[in-house]
């Protein structure tokens, strides 16, 4: 009952409530899913939620957690692989 009661109960219906942030605050962290579920996990853990993780499987170079490994495309290799994620990975780790 406390584990239903912690991801139905009010805190957790009001972290998972997007909609309460100010339109400023969404610009800031941007439209792209990654930002939003950076948004969602900051709401998490201001609920108090102690560990928390994003999927970055949402990208078309990100087929996988391991971009420097092989040169398969089109995410394999460090140039391949990090090229095209790392301006989302700035924008995202510098908004949280």
């Amino acid at each position: 009952q406390q584990a239903i009661d912690l991801v139905t109960g009010p805190a957790a219906r009001r972290a998972f409530d997007i909609s309460q942030e100010t339109d400023s605050v969404k610009a800031r962290y941007g439209d792209h899913e990654w930002a939003k579920q950076a948004l969602l996990a900051r709401r998490l853990v201001e609920a108090g939620v102690s560990f928390v993780t994003i999927d970055l499987s949402h990208h078309g170079a990100s087929g996988t957690w391991d971009t420097h490994g092989d040169n398969i495309p089109p995410y394999g290799g460090i140039w391949n692989g990090l090229r095209p994620l790392l301006p989302v990975f700035d924008h995202l780790i510098t908004t949280l």
